[in-house]
């Protein structure tokens, strides 16, 4: 599943996600023989992105692992156009 990434009501570019489950949870999933440091922030950011709240990372290594991140996101609000009131 691919998500819009917006700063500012502007958007970037777009994300492809391993995996959303019941439309709750996204699953990032990493095969390496190490874990890189940046894996956690990358599936906050996804969180982020999508105004989900959990995420399950899945590391499946020598020494396979898992890391559940919470985000308590805040809801997403469209920045309106000119509007006039």
């Amino acid at each position: 599943m691919a998500v819009v990434v917006r700063y500012e009501g502007v958007e970037l570019t777009t994300q492809r996600l391993d995996m959303i489950v019941d439309g709750k949870c996204v699953v990032e999933i990493k095969s390496t023989q190490l874990l890189a440091p940046f894996a956690s922030r990358q599936l906050y950011n996804y969180l982020r992105a999508t105004s989900l709240d959990v995420g399950l990372l899945l590391h499946f290594g020598p020494r396979p692992s898992f890391s559940r991140i919470v985000c308590e996101s805040a809801p997403v609000v469209e920045p309106s156009a000119n509007k006039k009131t």
